[in-house]
């Protein structure tokens, strides 16, 4: 038989935690515009005025809007 080996490393917590902070953040704000009854094009725009960051650090457009829903799991009307 072979013998395998595993190398388990810890993850930079610090990083993750950053992570999952500004995810949260994003989702807040995308579910408080949505709540509004904004379209997503209005939601863009909003974010945009807002200062709420994106994932590429490039102005929010419609087609990342509907990525980051996807991924951060928010409901489109």
């Amino acid at each position: 038989m072979k013998d395998l080996k595993v190398e388990v490393k810890k993850r930079s917590a610090k990083s993750d935690q950053h992570a999952a902070e500004v995810d949260e953040q994003r989702r807040h704000a995308i579910q408080r515009l949505l709540k509004k009854h904004h379209n997503i094009k209005q939601v863009c725009q909003k974010l945009n005025e807002q200062a709420v960051t994106s994932p590429d650090g490039q102005p929010w457009h419609y087609e990342m809007l509907v990525a980051e829903c996807q991924r951060l799991k928010i409901a489109l009307h």
